[in-house]
């Protein structure tokens, strides 16, 4: 195991077979404190900014609440908007709050109108036409006409 040198010491081998690796191992416990803390302070300068990322983080966080928060808000817009109109249109066209539950049920605005539109189109009143008058083309026999004219001429 261990031979005697030719000094008279004993000659211990390396366990890395013979090659000197420059290490040398620190000779008091303040130089091991030292490379410890030296080492632990490369290690802290490596995240030195992981407060900084952590509070970015956080604003991402926060931003990204904002943005969900007004996509809903903007979903939003086209069922106030015919709310509104439709509470316009009725007043506008006096149309009964009955009528305008029934068949005005719309969410979009330009549904909205178009269910207005074909609401007021068929409840307006179509008066008293008669659409082929003195176009009468029944034919009377001569004979019943002349008596009819003799009866009513006296």
């Amino acid at each position: 195991m261990t031979d005697p040198a030719p000094n008279g010491q004993t000659d211990t081998q390396q366990p890395d077979g013979g090659n000197n690796s420059g290490f040398t191992p620190p000779a008091s416990q303040q130089e091991l404190n030292r490379i410890i803390a030296e080492r632990v302070n490369r290690t802290k300068a490596q995240f030195a900014d992981y407060e900084d990322l952590k509070a970015r983080a956080a604003q991402v966080d926060e931003l990204t609440q904002k943005v969900a928060d007004a996509e809903a808000s903007a979903a939003d817009v086209p069922g106030l908007v015919s709310q509104q109109l439709r509470s316009h249109l009725v007043a506008l066209h006096e149309i009964p709050a009955e009528d305008a539950d029934l068949f005005l049920t719309a969410t979009d605005p330009e549904v909205l109108l178009k269910q207005v539109g074909r609401l007021v189109g068929r409840s307006k009143p179509q008066g008293n036409h008669v659409p082929r008058e003195g176009t009468n083309t029944a034919s009377v026999d001569n004979d019943k006409r002349a008596f009819a004219q003799q009866l009513f001429s006296e």
